[in-house]
């Protein structure tokens, strides 16, 4: 089954983080779509990741953080959200 799925990334599209990852890159594309706001060929940087929450939380209805640590991005996210 092949559910709609949106992915944001923290860098640019063509350096898909983890490259392990490019395959489910490639089904997002197909069956949802992929947001960034980078530069195509900009890297994965640290920073980066927690900017890239505040649009995930922008994206929700709701938001639901199942299991977390306590300064981990799902927090940073659900504080955004």
């Amino acid at each position: 089954m092949k559910i709609p799925t949106v992915g944001v990334l923290g860098n640019g599209f063509k350096n898909i983080y983890p490259y392990e990852h490019r395959h489910i890159a490639n089904d997002m594309i197909e069956n949802g779509g992929i947001l960034t706001e980078y530069t195509h060929q900009q890297a994965p940087d640290r920073e980066h990741f927690p900017m890239r929450n505040r649009i995930v939380a922008g994206m929700c209805d709701a938001l639901i953080v199942v299991e977390t640590k306590n300064k981990g991005g799902s927090m940073i996210t659900a504080n955004l959200a």
